[in-house]
């Protein structure tokens, strides 16, 4: 019960600061979730607090589960297990669970306190390509990381983080 009130209580939070911040969707908030919230703030045009609270009630109860991680926060929803990147035979596992999949996954919420945790998870591969004495077929297998990390970050890039983010 304890742990279960407290998913309600961090998936509340993160559904209400997307909604009170939805134009920083996109420049603090990347991912699938945050497209979600996005749309769906569009479409209903939630005017009275009342309308933002049942928008948020609407949302929050779609949500199956929220997995957080260093690189993204997991948070799938009903109807859109078969989308995610970790799905298999339409079930989602997030046992799967990888940058490569996460970092460009519907069900994915990343924010700009994410960068760090993504480049961990991408520096060994980025390592690894630069070394010359590797053969090429042996990265291959990291381009899809790579871009995708790199992708992400860019798209966290802000005035506060930018000289980490130039490091990068």
């Amino acid at each position: 019960a304890l742990v279960r009130a407290a998913r309600m209580k961090v998936l509340n939070s993160i559904v209400d600061t997307l909604l009170l911040d939805t134009n920083k969707i996109g420049h603090e908030y990347v991912g699938g979730f945050t497209r979600y919230v996005k749309k769906a703030v569009s479409l209903t045009h939630s005017v009275t607090s009342y309308d933002a609270r049942e928008l948020r009630e609407r949302i929050v109860g779609r949500v199956v589960s929220i997995q957080p991680s260093h690189f993204a926060t997991c948070i799938p929803r009903v109807g859109g297990e078969r989308r995610a990147k970790c799905a298999d035979l339409g079930d989602i596992n997030p046992q799967n669970a990888s940058p490569s999949f996460c970092l460009g996954c519907t069900n994915a919420l990343i924010t700009s306190g994410n960068i760090k945790g993504i480049w961990m998870t991408i520096q060994p591969f980025v390592k690894e390509s630069l070394d010359e004495n590797l053969m090429g077929f042996m990265v291959e297998s990291h381009l899809l990381t790579l871009r995708s990390g790199y992708k992400r970050i860019r798209e966290l890039h802000s005035t506060e983080n930018s000289e980490s983010v130039s490091k990068i």
